[in-house]
Formats: C-alpha cells, structure tokens, sequence
C-alpha cells in the first residue's frame, strides 16, 4: 500500500525496481548496480554478520569501510551498511590493536623550492 503523501508515493516508485521479493524463501533482495541480488537483513541479523565477517574465522580486523565492502561482496545489504561497520570497527578491540600503525616519526614540514620552473 502507498501513502497519501504523493513524494513518498514517487520516492517508493522509484526504489520499488531495485528490490525483488522471493515469496518461496521469504527473503527480500536488493539488485546491486552490477545485476547481482543482495540480501536485504534486519538489524539483529546486520549485526550477526557483522561480527561473523570482523571475528569470525575468516575475520580480519578490518577497518569500517573495508568492512562493510567486504559485506557486500559476500551479497549482503542493509541501508546503513557502511556507517554501522565503521562504529562496529571503532568499538572492537582488535580492530583497534590491528589498525594502520604510522611508523614515521611526526616533524615538522620543510617546503621544497625549485631554483627555474620545471627543474626535475
């Protein structure tokens, strides 16, 4: 059923093509940009497989949005995808310990100068 309001009526027409539902299984699926279906999950799901993706066996340590890449490659989806595995990084403790370490010492900046244009 459609609302009243005629702007959520024409924003849920043009989203309506990019989701299909399987009536068999149950399951609602987003088609990505590339043609392929990705599961849509609720929010006690999204954050199953987020830590099964993060700490599971296969699990990495990524950072956030590596993190929520690598969920859609395994053909999920959910609408706050990124932002929910950018907090899940920020919170978990491995992430943390795992992270990018900056091996340069910090120093202050030295502009360089060229004595003519072009000079190599």
């Amino acid at each position: 059923m459609l609302p009243d309001d005629p702007k959520e009526t024409t924003a849920i027409r043009r989203k309506a093509p990019r989701f299909y539902y399987n009536a068999i299984m149950r399951t609602v699926y987003r088609r990505s940009y590339d043609g392929i279906l990705l599961r849509c999950l609720s929010h006690k799901e999204a954050q199953e497989t987020l830590k099964k993706a993060n700490d599971g066996t296969c699990g990495v340590y990524q950072p956030g949005p590596k993190l929520g890449d690598r969920l859609r490659r395994l053909g999920y989806y959910w609408p706050k995808m990124i932002p929910d595995a950018i907090v899940y990084a920020k919170r978990c403790h491995a992430c943390q310990i795992h992270g990018d370490f900056v091996h340069q010492a910090p120093s202050h900046l030295r502009p360089t100068t060229s004595s003519w244009p072009f000079e190599m």
